[in-house]
Order: structure tokens, then sequence, then C-alpha cells
């Protein structure tokens, strides 16, 4: 089945065999588009079914299971499962891992209207994957202190942000500002 493509049979023949670790190979591989495509029950299923030492050996699992408890509304359990993801990815130094558990802890926040405890884990998240010139750019729209500073700046000094579009951070930041 997997060869043909068709994954779901595949996982499903995997959990039936107790070929446990193949079927989180291909449960780590298709759980997201799941997510996406709102297949929750059948994802939820899968991991059910997974010993748990098998799901802690890929912390995306644990990301989807909070995506699945996210959708559903149960954020305090959601928020237990991205924290869970973080834990380990942390542990493995899996900073793609620790992104995502960020984003799903932020998502929570958006999702209960609590934007402001949302905004310092997506910075976090930005630093993590080491996006510290969106993270300034970021700072310039939001106009916070050390956000002015490309006001400052000579036009000939480059952003590194910027840089890949031709254009000084200065006008960059003036572009933004509606200038």
């Amino acid at each position: 089945y997997q060869d043909g493509g068709e994954y779901e049979e595949a996982i499903n023949h995997y959990l039936l065999a107790g070929a446990v670790e193949r079927a989180a190979i291909l449960v780590h591989e298709y759980g997201r588009t799941m997510v996406l495509e709102g297949r929750l029950e059948t994802l939820a299923g899968w991991i059910s079914e997974l010993p748990p030492a098998t799901i802690e050996g890929y912390p995306d699992l644990l990301i989807f299971q909070g995506d699945i408890a996210r959708l559903r509304s149960r954020f305090d359990e959601a928020l237990r499962w991205y924290e869970h993801a973080e834990m380990i990815c942390r542990a493995q130094g899996d900073s793609q891992g620790i992104t995502g558990a960020l984003r799903g802890r932020a998502r929570v926040y958006l999702d209960t209207v609590n934007p402001s405890q949302a905004e310092p884990l997506l910075r976090e998240a930005l630093r993590e994957l080491g996006l510290d010139a969106l993270f300034a750019l970021f700072e310039v729209i939001d106009g916070e202190p050390g956000g002015h500073q490309a006001e400052h700046q000579r036009d000939d000094e480059q952003d590194p942000l910027a840089v890949g579009f031709g254009q000084s951070e200065s006008h960059v930041s003036a572009s933004v500002r509606g200038r």
C-alpha cells in the first residue's frame, strides 16, 4: 500500500500487524496533511494506537495531538501537548520541533482571544529559527523601541532582510510606514 501512495491503508495495515514504528513514521509524514484536511478523528485514532514511547520518539505526533485538542476547543489539553512536545524537542535540540510547539501554544492564545500571551511565543519561535532580521522587521512594523533606528540610518546602510530585495533598510521601513 505504501509503495502505491495509499498511506492511510498502509498505516492501518502497519497498526494491525503491530509494526508501530513503521506506522509512526507514516503518521509523522502525513499528520500535518490530515490536520489541514480536518481529518482529526482518523489522525487521533492512529496516534491513540501507538505506544507512548513511540509517540515521544516523534514529537510532531505530540504537536498533532495538540492541534487536534485545540481544534476541538480543548485548549488546556492542547497546551499540555504542545508543552510536552516542546520539552522533548528542547532535549533533542530540534529547532523545527520547538518552533512548531511554540506556534501551537501561540495559536491557543490567539484562538482564546488572548494575543498578549501569543506574542512572546511567536518571538521566541522566530529567534529559535534564527530569523532575527525578520524579528527586527516586526519591531519596525510594531513601532517598538529599537524599531525606529531605521529612521536614523543612512540610505546606503543595508538591512540583511532587505538586501535580497535590493532595498535599503530605510527604504523598507519607509514602505512599511506608508511613505
